[in-house]
């Protein structure tokens, strides 16, 4: 398992069943100073990439600086195929849900902090806008968009693109 910021779905309250939870991982001792970050600001930008070998859609989150509320304390990037159907699913999953769960995981797979966010992100919208944006534009190899589109962009750029 790589570090950085991913879904999956888990059971958490067996009444609630299952949902999508986000989780964060981070083995180096950077966890140790995010898992102490008051107030746990999670923040979403979204946005639309396309270049020669497919369109993408960025997931921007970050972690608000408590001392700063302008700037980031800390910053992951996720990118999705808007044709592939299992991929929207579990993010249109996680979209239509009251609340987000995050888990911070560390060290050998270690839970370090666990947060709960009241669901404001509008990542339905996003989702629905990209896919209607993307409908006519052709998937050539989505793993070479995604890596040209990385190459090309950094994270401060993708903050520009709000």
């Amino acid at each position: 398992m790589v570090d950085g910021l991913f879904p999956a779905p888990l059971i958490i309250n067996p009444d609630v069943g299952e949902e999508v939870v986000l989780f964060i991982r981070d083995q180096t001792p950077f966890m140790e100073q995010l898992r102490l970050v008051r107030p746990f600001r999670l923040m979403l930008n979204a946005g639309l990439g396309r270049n020669q070998f497919a369109p993408l859609v960025f997931l921007l989150f970050w972690i608000q600086n408590p001392n700063n509320p302008a700037a980031d304390f800390a910053a992951w990037d996720c990118y999705l195929n808007p044709k592939d159907e299992t991929w929207i699913a579990l993010w249109r999953k996680l979209a239509g849900q009251s609340h987000w769960h995050l888990f911070l995981v560390g060290e050998h797979g270690e839970q370090r902090e666990f947060f709960e966010f009241e669901n404001t992100y509008g990542l339905d919208e996003t989702l629905d806008t990209a896919i209607r944006a993307c409908e006519n534009i052709p998937t050539i190899d989505f793993n070479r968009a995604k890596q040209l589109f990385m190459d090309e962009h950094s994270i401060e750029d993708l903050f520009a693109m709000q």
